[in-house]
């Protein structure tokens, strides 16, 4: 694992320093990324949208996960207390 995340960094080094080299390459990249975008907005806005509302569905299951676990420590403190 560690030797595709080095390959990897290097690869995005040597492009980047490609791109910072060549003006045109860079804005070329700039129209090929605009393009895309435009091209394919709305299902950025879709996929956008569909990952924010999993994320606040993810939020409030974490939030009845640790109400579930705080009021079982509770309920486990107050019998330990009970048998003492």
């Amino acid at each position: 694992m560690g030797i595709v995340i080095s390959g990897v960094t290097h690869a995005s080094k040597s492009i980047t320093g490609a791109l910072v080299r060549h003006p045109l390459a860079l804005f070329a990249t700039g129209v090929v990324g605009g393009y895309l975008t435009h091209k394919y907005r709305k299902e950025i806005i879709i996929v956008g949208s569909r990952t924010a509302e999993e994320s606040k569905n993810f939020l409030l299951r974490q939030r009845e996960n640790l109400l579930d676990l705080v009021a079982e420590s509770r309920e486990y403190a107050a019998r330990s207390e009970r048998s003492e």
